[in-house]
């Protein structure tokens, strides 16, 4: 639990990330692999993970959360940006 609880506080994170918090590659990998058999993450894409929520096993993270994390240069526009701060009624995925 106590790697959970370092991952948790990063919500969209890849395997570089788990690298920064442990130092070893081995142990990065090690971690994924058992966060995934335990349903305490999700794998969103190859290399891009979420964390998940124990009691309702769902995603933490929002979907914006996600699309920014994607790409280093990504940013929310236009409908998306009048969604996100709640101006715009209908949701588009």
């Amino acid at each position: 639990m106590k790697r959970y609880e370092k991952i948790l506080t990063l919500k969209v994170f890849n395997l570089g990330d788990v690298y920064n918090l442990t130092g070893n590659i081995n142990t990065a990998k090690s971690i994924l692999r058992d966060l995934l058999l335990f349903n305490y993450i999700k794998r969103v894409k190859h290399n891009l993970y979420v964390v998940c929520n124990i009691e309702f096993k769902n995603t933490i993270p929002d979907q914006y959360m996600i699309a920014s994390k994607i790409k280093e240069d990504a940013y929310i526009s236009y409908h998306s940006a009048l969604e996100y701060y709640g101006v715009q009624n209908q949701v588009f995925y």
